[in-house]
């Protein structure tokens, strides 16, 4: 028994002694190259974006794949479990419209990619814009929760439309509307608050009303959404961005801190990857029984209102939920006191989001600003106009 007990002692030591001479070398060594790595790529990545003068954005393309990892640096957003996303607090800019001619939809997908922070010669010219984010997050100067005396607060709730996608701060509709105010109304206070955000719908609207922006004391809200609640994204947003449990492991720690790790993942989702064809695509959302095959939002143009009701399943935001969340948001605004102002951001008319927004304004009594209606009456004039100057009007039809 001594014998057995001291061999297996001797054996152990010398298995500890093997470990420690030969393997933990090893293993420390492999670990300063990844750590050496890691450093590396973070330097490349920074020295690749202090030199991009503009953020590329080709948004037109359909099914783009996978987002390289050094883009991560230029974001102006940060992830948010109920809203998507939140805006990044005093984060800064500046985009390179690439909606324009191209050879092809590979060539679009492919300025995504583009590891090289320089801007292609054929596109210098492109329309640029900035987005400067305030102290919150928001887009356009620091406001306080707090509201001065005698102050008429508007809060603007919205998606990119609101927030001036694609526009200089002075060319968002809240900070003409502002402007509007101030030259209307010289001896009045009146401050418009842009509380829009890209990508966001309904739900992560009334999200932000509860948790935010009632706070700010608001006089008028404005809420407009539409474009994105009825895009084609094979999930639900009530579904996907709820509030998730934070659980600290050393996995969840490397998948969002390594940069080794995301640029493999990258690599091997743009090694898998397959673009989908336009026919896939119309087939998807033609056909009842068909996979579902977006990797990327699809928007949900040129659907019949019935297309609505069978693709629910697949509809960021089904049309009962959009009408139930706008009703939502108008009884909260008027339990503070607020006045409630729907704004219809889609130009497409008849859509069952147009008809929900119809349907509560005559019921609620809640003012409705139409933009397809707008849009209309601005087309009947321009004709007319057009017709006069051109001597083309109608001449009455001969009595039968």
């Amino acid at each position: 028994m001594t014998d057995n007990h001291s061999n297996s002692t001797s054996l152990a030591r010398r298995v500890l002694r093997f470990l420690i001479r030969t393997v933990l070398p090893i293993a420390i060594g492999t670990l300063i190259c990844l750590l050496l790595i890691e450093v590396g790529i973070r330097v490349v990545y920074g020295i690749r974006n202090y030199r991009a003068e503009y953020v590329m954005l080709p948004y037109m393309v359909r099914n783009f794949g996978a987002a390289p990892p050094w883009a991560n640096g230029l974001r102006i957003l940060a992830p948010d479990d109920e809203l998507i996303w939140r805006g990044r607090p005093h984060a800064q800019q500046k985009y390179l419209d690439l909606f324009c001619s191209m050879k092809s939809e590979d060539e679009r997908k492919a300025m995504l990619s583009r590891f090289s922070p320089s801007v292609p010669d054929e596109f210098r010219n492109n329309p640029t814009w900035e987005v400067t984010l305030n102290s919150a997050g928001f887009r356009g100067a620091d406001f306080s929760t707090g509201k001065q005396a005698n102050t008429i607060r508007v809060v603007a709730l919205g998606d990119s439309w609101t927030l001036g996608h694609n526009v200089n701060i002075d060319e968002s509709y809240p900070q003409r509307l502002a402007s509007l105010f101030h030259q209307e109304f010289p001896n009045k206070d009146i401050e418009v608050l842009n509380l829009g955000m890209f990508a966001y719908t309904s739900h992560e609207g009334l999200k932000l009303l509860q948790r935010e922006a009632l706070k700010l004391q608001p006089d008028i809200v404005l809420i407009g959404f539409a474009m994105n609640d009825s895009a084609i994204s094979g999930w639900h947003d009530k579904d996907v961005f709820v509030p998730k449990h934070k659980q600290l492991s050393l996995k969840q720690l490397i998948r969002d801190n390594s940069e080794i790790y995301k640029l493999a993942v990258y690599l091997a989702q743009v090694s898998k990857f397959e673009s989908i064809t336009l026919g896939e695509t119309i087939k998807a959302v033609s056909d009842p029984k068909a996979e579902f095959l977006y990797e990327a939002w699809v928007s949900a143009e040129a659907l019949e209102a019935n297309d609505y009701e069978r693709l629910a399943p697949r509809v960021r935001v089904p049309p009962s939920e959009y009408e139930q969340n706008i009703r939502e948001m108008i009884g909260l605004v008027r339990e503070h006191g607020a006045l409630p102002i729907l704004l219809h951001n889609d130009l497409r008319p008849g859509s069952p989001y147009q008809s929900a927004l119809q349907k509560i304004s005559r019921e609620q009594a809640v003012p409705l600003v139409d933009s397809c209606e707008l849009i209309g009456i601005a087309k009947q004039r321009i004709e007319s106009e057009l017709e006069k100057r051109l001597g083309l009007q109608a001449v009455p039809a001969p009595a039968p």
